[in-house]
């Protein structure tokens, strides 16, 4: 080893070595996360769902807002939303939801690699709170209010139909 280099050790805060700069996929570079955004953003004229919550004893009594996004990532089929939910009486975000509707066997077809530590298929599929995300504390009581809610045949539907117009938009634009 040249003299003035360190060997890095786990947690000990120096320049990790190229073998552990490796992503789940085996690039030695860590790969780009796609951008999120807001369907309402791509697809002019679009409604968020809202919900109004009434006697949960771990979440406010009120309206939230659902704002339903999507990867980016023209070559990306992950056929998940991404939620953000806000109180409708502020314009801070409270959750930052994924909402996966295919079976694990597709996410785990999907993934095609090691998950990366702390995500299960079952996050994948959903619905679970985003981990790389800023997080309320009232995040993971509202993501069990709002459990059943994602689970509705009715609002998975939504949501595929929204996540395919939106891919579909990708596709199409100049």
């Amino acid at each position: 080893m040249p003299k003035g280099k360190k060997r890095h050790k786990k947690g000990s805060g120096g320049t990790p070595h190229r073998a552990s700069k490796r992503t789940p996929l085996g690039s030695r570079s860590l790969p780009a996360i796609p951008p999120i955004v807001p369907f309402g953003e791509v697809i002019a004229e679009a409604p968020v769902l809202r919900v109004k919550i009434q006697g949960a004893p771990t979440v406010p009594d009120g309206k939230y807002s659902l704002i339903d996004a999507y990867c980016t990532d023209p070559d990306c089929d992950c056929r998940k939303a991404y939620i953000v939910v806000r109180a409708e009486n502020t314009a801070e975000d409270i959750a930052y939801i994924s909402v996966g509707w295919e079976s694990l066997s597709f996410y785990k077809n999907w993934m095609k690699a090691p998950r990366p530590p702390g995500i299960s298929l079952a996050d994948l599929k959903g619905p679970s709170l985003m981990p790389m995300m800023p997080q309320s504390s009232l995040a993971k009581p509202l993501l069990e209010v709002l459990r059943s809610y994602f689970e509705d045949p009715e609002k998975i539907g939504f949501y595929k139909e929204r996540y395919f117009q939106f891919k579909a938009h990708l596709v199409e634009r100049p």
